[in-house]
């Protein structure tokens, strides 16, 4: 699901991966959807961009906002009931009010391309998905604070853990 406005589909990985799903232009020049891992063009972009407006690597941020990530899992859990979470999740608004509102966040929007991301009116994003190669359901976190991106992810898995995995692990 794209966001009204936006037509690019680029996205990270924390190891360091970059995964460019629509062309980019720019001078004229269009660069292919890369989608393999790729390291070099985010730095290539950072020391571009760089360039361009005259400046040290180190002033880029400087008019950005403080964005802070977190991640973690529960372990031994899974893929089938990671993805009927997220399946009832993603189907009722009221499902993920109820989870993340404890949070002091209310949904906003949400993203399945990979998982489930959601958006919070806090400006936060919580975003849930099944590993790919261990029984894990992965949570990342991002707020203005390193603490809250921890304190979101842990209470968010938390809460996931509560409310769907006693019953069902037991």
């Amino acid at each position: 699901m794209l966001h009204s406005g936006l037509d690019k589909v680029t996205g990270f990985e924390a190891n360091g991966g970059f995964l460019l799903g629509s062309e980019l232009e720019k001078d004229g020049r269009t660069l292919m959807p890369l989608q393999t891992r790729d390291a070099v063009l985010p730095i290539l972009s950072i020391l571009a961009m760089a360039n361009e407006q005259g400046c040290k690597l180190s002033q880029l941020t400087q008019n950005l906002p403080a964005r802070f990530t977190a991640s973690d899992r529960i372990q031994a859990f899974p893929a089938e009931l990671s993805r009927q979470v997220l399946r009832e999740l993603a189907e009722s608004n009221v499902a993920m009010a109820n989870l993340l509102g404890e949070l002091g966040g209310y949904p906003t929007s949400f993203n399945q391309t990979d998982g489930l991301r959601i958006s919070l009116d806090s400006g936060e994003i919580v975003h849930f998905r099944p590993s790919g190669n261990a029984p894990e359901l992965r949570c990342y976190a991002e707020a203005a604070s390193q603490a809250r991106a921890e304190l979101l992810t842990k209470e968010s898995l938390s809460l996931i853990r509560d409310r769907y995995c006693h019953a069902q692990l037991a």
